[in-house]
């Protein structure tokens, strides 16, 4: 596999003022890696263009101590209606319905409350009011510039407080849901597969052309990888392995 020597990170602009004030990403090719002394050259690098934080995202796990690894995204895909044949409808007792987080602003913010942890949501050195505002950035992206759409289920004594929500956008295989979180005092009840099934059955009226629907789940949370393929999703075999670095601690 051919060795890449030189690295220059590339500004992200939509990160950038939410996890740190210059944030760069670099994303490495099928064949391409990284050791030591390529790690190093992209911290001096990115310390000469006064970056921050840089995350770089690799197709096979990195063999340096220099990158500090934040987790590996499983991808899996699934036939729609293959989905929804394993997706009955639910007993579960809830409001479900679509959410418009530019106007309803409260509710939006309080699925912030538990949300999934992501490789940024970890790290010790981003704030959790940074990572909420990168949250929230990434899902009024979807719904902006990807056709997205939030469903949310809200507690049947108290339809102001969501109890789990689910954010489903087109993508280039068809449609990808992209979050489906809940509250943990409701994680032992259906209620994620309510949400699937309601919001796949949504997704279908407004993109009836996207059958092909595609998740992606970090390796390590088995619940969330054993429901989808539970319900037809299986794995692709395409992996995402994720490293951060501080250039400026390291200087």
């Amino acid at each position: 596999m051919p060795l890449v020597q030189s690295l220059r990170p590339q500004l992200q602009p939509f990160d950038s003022g939410k996890l740190a004030p210059r944030v760069a990403n670099i994303i490495l090719s099928a064949g391409e890696t990284i050791d030591d002394d390529a790690a190093a050259g992209i911290i001096e690098n990115a310390m000469a263009e006064d970056f921050d934080f840089v995350w770089i995202e690799s197709q096979t796990k990195l063999d340096t101590a220099q990158l500090d690894y934040r987790g590996t995204i499983v991808e899996l895909q699934a036939d729609r209606e293959e989905v929804l044949s394993n997706l009955p409808v639910s007993s579960a007792q809830c409001d479900i319905r679509t959410l418009d987080p530019h106007t309803e602003v409260v509710t939006f913010e309080k699925l912030m409350g538990f949300i999934a942890a992501t490789r940024f949501g970890t790290d010790p050195h981003i704030s959790p009011a940074s990572f909420r505002e990168h949250k929230r950035a990434l899902l009024k992206g979807h719904i902006d510039t990807r056709h997205g759409v939030i469903t949310v289920a809200c507690a049947p004594e108290d339809p102001s407080r969501p109890i789990g929500y689910t954010c489903t956008s087109l993508s280039e295989q068809g449609a990808h849901v992209y979050d489906l979180c809940t509250d943990p005092d409701f994680r032992r009840s259906s209620i994620g597969r309510t949400l699937l099934r309601f919001s796949i059955e949504q997704y279908r009226v407004l993109h009836p052309d996207a059958r092909r629907y595609m998740t992606r789940i970090y390796d390590d949370n088995i619940p969330c990888l054993r429901l989808f393929r539970s319900i037809g999703f299986a794995d692709t075999g395409r992996l995402f392995h994720y490293y951060h670095c501080w250039p400026k601690a390291r200087g």
